[in-house]
């Protein structure tokens, strides 16, 4: 199976003859960017129908029956027996198997939060599996594409585009003479950390250049911790997970710049524009690192800035804070080439080539796949039941945690009690004491008083008649 990848310049804005009307998208992220991005809103707008194959956690192998083809999301093979059963129940009914994969997770930076906290890391072998396995896969860009190459020759680009029903094109807000600050935004989810710190030093000094004519917001990531005591930064928490929520929201926030920032990496260069398209939606200009996700896309001075260098950042941002004509300009020149280029509703016929092509192709044989496959299958294997076991022990020891932790609650209530009838009997003890040494006094009162003597002969008497009456 070969696919032409829907890009392409050979590939006309045709309709399709033949089609899939059923996807089954199997992915554990819900709504998210992610999933709206690269298959829910490509597929509405292709006119798909989307079964879920994953609800509440649970996953539902049956739906596969339904439809015309199979779509996994990302790291979903990490759960290696679901994902190993899928690729059988395909297989044998015959549906093609499409992976999407957005990021080049496989070379992670060393101070990417995702892989100082080993989110990804029982991931990676499965989904290399997967990428050798099955039928097609996806990608946002062409150098993701080149990476993973050597894996599945079916690789195909279907770049992530500004999904026009979630999103519109605002006009940029004319500049008012006298008006307040200039704004300045970033927005991003806390893997961009290391980006965001990248240029902290630069933001710095912009504050102390332009003092309070200038400030920050940030949306998502918690502004740099140089930053953040500064009265004219701002920073707006994540308020939803789920794609649709955000736009909606994103879409009333207001900046006179926004910025992107990209760490030099592999990971970073395989990266898409979509910053780049969201922040243009709103009418913002932008300062962008001059990396393949936006120096392929963004033609500098007319559509965005690039920098590469401290240097160019701040005199990037610079150039913007001070000249208003050129932000209004470089907004509806940006807006312009996404109209042209890079709304969903015009490109999402792309999509739908290439789903479609994958459901009429034969399903790969095992001499086409990579010679390797038998051994990373192996390996995978091992270090998946390697981890499920470690993950056992992890468990049956955090249960023996929880055990011992409710017998120590249980010996706290006990103590508890003990001490409170213990301050009960000391309380009682006490009363009695002082009830004692009452009498005690009463008696010795009593005895050194006047009328002790007198009625002493009469006591003697009584005595011995008492004695005489027994």
């Amino acid at each position: 199976m070969n696919i032409k990848n829907p890009d392409e310049k050979n590939n006309e804005n045709r309709p399709c003859q033949a089609g899939i009307y059923t996807i089954v998208f199997f992915s554990n992220s819900g709504e998210d960017a992610l999933a709206v991005l690269r298959v829910l809103g490509p597929a509405r707008n292709s006119g798909f129908k989307v079964i879920w194959g994953v609800e509440n956690g649970a996953v539902h192998f049956e739906r596969i029956l339904e439809g015309d083809v199979v779509v996994l999301q990302r790291d979903f093979p990490r759960d290696l027996n679901s994902y190993e059963r899928i690729m059988t129940l395909a297989y044998e009914q015959k549906k093609p198997v499409v992976l999407d994969l957005d990021d080049l997770l496989f070379d992670l930076p060393e101070e990417h939060p995702d892989r100082t906290s080993h989110y990804f890391s029982e991931a990676l072998l499965p989904m290399l599996q997967a990428i050798m396995e099955v039928d097609l896969v996806t990608v946002a860009t062409h150098a993701l594409r080149e990476r993973i190459l050597p894996f599945n020759r079916n690789i195909v680009v279907f770049p992530n585009y500004l999904n026009d029903e979630l999103w519109e094109l605002i006009e940029p807000v004319p500049y008012k003479p006298n008006s307040d600050q200039i704004s300045i935004g970033y927005m991003g989810g806390h893997s961009h950390k290391p980006d965001i710190l990248m240029v902290s030093a630069v933001l710095l000094k912009l504050l102390e250049k332009y003092s309070y004519r200038i400030k920050f917001k940030f949306w998502g990531i918690e502004p740099p911790p140089e930053l953040a005591p500064f009265a004219q930064v701002d920073w707006c928490p994540p308020k939803s997970l789920e794609y649709h929520a955000f736009a909606t929201y994103f879409q009333t926030q207001t900046a006179d710049i926004m910025i992107a920032p990209l760490m030099d990496t592999a990971f970073n260069a395989c990266k898409s524009a979509i910053k780049y398209l969201e922040y243009s939606s709103i009418g913002v200009p932008g300062v962008y690192s001059r990396l393949a996700p936006y120096s392929s896309v963004i033609e500098d001075g007319v559509d965005g800035l690039l920098a590469s260098s401290p240097i160019e950042w701040e005199a990037s941002l610079s150039r913007l804070i001070d000249d208003h004509d050129l932000r209004r300009r470089i907004a509806l020149n940006a807006q312009r080439k996404i109209k042209e280029n890079w709304l969903l509703s015009q490109n999402a016929f792309k999509f739908k080539q290439l789903y479609e092509a994958a459901s009429i192709s034969h399903k790969r044989q095992e001499n086409q796949l990579p010679p390797f496959h038998v051994l990373v299958r192996s390996v995978t294997r091992q270090v998946f039941e390697d981890n499920q076991h470690k993950n056992h022990l992890i468990i049956r020891h955090l249960n023996t945690i929880q055990t011992l932790q409710d017998q120590v609650a249980e010996f706290k209530e006990q103590t508890v009690q003990l001490n409170e009838k213990a301050i009960q009997l000391k309380e009682k003890i006490t009363q009695l004491t002082e009830s004692v040494n009452e009498r005690e006094e009463e008696v010795l009162s009593y005895a050194l008083s006047t009328s002790w003597e007198i009625t002493r002969p009469l006591r003697k008497l009584s005595r011995k008649l008492n004695k005489g009456a027994r």
